[in-house]
């Protein structure tokens, strides 16, 4: 069984217990998810059955959208409503039009520094084991992007924010310096992921679907963002060898294609057959997904 499924993980849950879940439901044995998801959030996961574990690198470098709630004042070990406080801290009186200023303040590239209780890796042992046996380590810094943060709710000491982001983002990271900018600590309370990519959970599948096999999306639905090209009969073979195709091989194509950009590949039926990359005039195969 081939596709995605835009999955709306349940507060709670760990990232690989929607896997077990959705395992357990589809029968499926080869599945994979297009990022972490911290148990205490809820919202997107989205997750490949099949061959479309092939294109969940793709799907992971989409920009990914989440709604906060974060408490000023206190600090835990985790720096989010989880963990044990470890700090606590005054909250400054400053207004809304200050607040709004600061948050400008860290959009676009940024550096973060993960949380403690991460998936980072340091000496082959993710941070968050460290973490449980008591030893909190600190991740060397990260560059992300930022694209925009939105305020949605502003009652200190409280706030609600809406961020547009990149992969690798910490909210938790976010939350904290933040906090620290307005003089005090901070951390996530409340965390929802709405949305990777065109994966909106508006769509997500809940874990009360009873058929959730009817809600499998195609193959290249997870590479939407990509252009597409249409080969002819004689491209379509070649390509499916692995062979490098001239422009002259195109049957059709949409207006996104350009230098260097990864492409959606059809066959002059127009069913879906794998990834392409274009250099120069030329069709380069990336991951050849149908090769029948």
């Amino acid at each position: 069984m081939d596709g995605f499924i835009n999955f709306n993980k349940p507060k709670g849950w760990t990232t690989y217990d929607c896997i077990r879940f959705l395992k357990d439901k589809i029968k499926e044995k080869k599945m994979g998810h297009a990022g972490n998801l911290d148990p205490n959030a809820s919202g997107v996961v989205v997750v490949g059955l099949g061959r479309a574990t092939r294109l969940l690198s793709f799907v992971m470098e989409l920009e990914k959208v989440y709604v906060a709630d974060i408490m000023f004042g206190i600090l835990t070990d985790s720096w989010d409503i989880t963990g044990e406080v470890i700090l606590k801290k005054e909250v400054p009186d400053i207004k809304r039009e200050y607040f709004v200023k600061i948050l400008k303040e860290f959009e676009g590239f940024i550096e973060q520094i993960p949380p403690p209780f991460s998936a980072v890796k340091r000496k082959g042992k993710r941070l968050y084991e460290f973490a449980k046996e008591g030893i909190l380590l600190q991740a060397k810094p990260k560059k992300v992007f930022i694209r925009e943060i939105e305020l949605l709710e502003f009652s200190m000491p409280k706030c609600k924010v809406r961020v547009k982001c990149s992969k690798g983002t910490y909210i938790r990271t976010l939350a904290k310096d933040i906090g620290e900018k307005i003089g005090t600590v901070g951390i996530v309370e409340e965390l929802i992921r709405e949305r990777v990519g065109h994966f909106s959970i508006k769509e997500a599948v809940t874990e009360k679907e009873k058929n959730i096999e009817k809600e499998i999306l195609p193959v290249d639905y997870g590479i939407l963002h990509f252009p597409e090209i249409y080969l002819k009969e004689k491209g379509t073979e070649n390509f499916k060898k692995g062979s490098t195709l001239r422009t002259s091989s195109f049957m059709k194509f949409s207006h996104g294609v350009r230098q260097l950009s990864f492409v959606r590949v059809y066959d002059n039926r127009g069913s879906f057959i794998g990834v392409g990359q274009i250099s120069g005039n030329k069709l380069l195969p990336k991951k050849i997904i149908f090769k029948e």
